[in-house]
This record gives structure tokens, sequence and C-alpha cells, in this order.
């Protein structure tokens, strides 16, 4: 079928591409997530039972490399040729929904790391308010305000007391 000559071009041709294949194969890896629906917008998603939501858009950039991808019916998404290199992955949904986590992640894929898994977003409704917890470094509640100020008129009418008390007694 082949010539001598023909099965020695191809054999020179077939090794001197595999390489290439070789070197192509690793140096890309995989960047996957999940975008969750947080339906109490608190940013925590990733094991509390929320559901996953389809269709949001997810946008990966690194250096002049763009590619855009969408969640799955469950949410999922990833980006499984990603070259080796720092990418910023955003999440991009539509104007009735705002990231309540950390938005936009930067993930590093390397040698030693060829595989991200876990980038995950948490996206809520607009108007939904997230609980308010003293170590989330909210806004000092309205009631300790209040026991502040309570606590301070009590304070200065002690000290107007004890003052007319001691200039009374002079």
């Amino acid at each position: 079928m082949f010539s001598k000559f023909g099965r020695i071009v191809i054999f020179i041709l077939v090794f001197s591409l595999l390489p290439s294949a070789v070197s192509a194969q690793t140096s890309n890896g995989s960047i996957r997530g999940t975008v969750y629906d947080d339906q109490n917008a608190d940013g925590k998603c990733s094991g509390t039972g929320e559901p996953g939501l389809a269709g949001v858009p997810i946008k990966f950039s690194s250096g002049e490399t763009t590619v855009f991808l969408e969640s799955g019916q469950d949410g999922s998404y990833g980006l499984v040729a990603a070259g080796f290199s720092t990418w910023e992955v955003t999440a991009e949904p539509s104007s009735e929904w705002v990231v309540s986590s950390m938005n936009p992640i930067f993930v590093t894929i390397d040698e030693s790391n060829p595989e991200a898994e876990g980038v995950d977003f948490c996206v809520a409704k607009k108007g939904v308010v997230p609980p308010t917890l003293p170590e989330s470094g909210s806004a000092i509640a309205p009631v300790f305000l209040i026991a502040l100020a309570t606590g301070g008129a009590f304070l200065l009418g002690g000290l107007v007391l004890e003052f007319r008390r001691r200039r009374l007694s002079l």
C-alpha cells in the first residue's frame, strides 16, 4: 500500500508530532465549580443544601484568552481545556441577581495544580435581605446603641448628682 519511502515519511511525521501532542496534553488543566441559588443571601452555599442555578454566564480570562460558558441544569460548570496560567473566573448573572460570594475568583493552573475544583459562586435574588450577624462585620445593632445611650444617661445623671452632693457638703 505504501512504499518504503512513504512509510518512512509517515513514521517521521508521527514521531515529530508526538512531542507536541504530549506537550499540549500536559499543558492543559481544568476549572470546575457550581453556581448556587443563595436563597438566604448569606454568601455561603457549598454544602448547605442550596440548589444549583442553571444558565448563569461564567467568564474565564487569562491574558488575551477569554472564554464564556454557562452553568448547566444542576448549576455546575467546567472549563476542561484551561491552559497553564492564572485564570480570573467571574460569575455574571442577569440584572435581577447579585453575586453574594467572592467574585471574581483567581485560579492558578500549572504542573503542580492542573485541576481546580470547587470554584463555586453564590448568587442571590436582588431584594433578599442577608442575615445580620455580629461577626459578619455588619453595622452596630440599634439595640446596642439604645443600651449605650441609656447607660450613658445613667452615668451622666450619677455624675451630676455626685457633683451636687459634694457641692452642698462644702
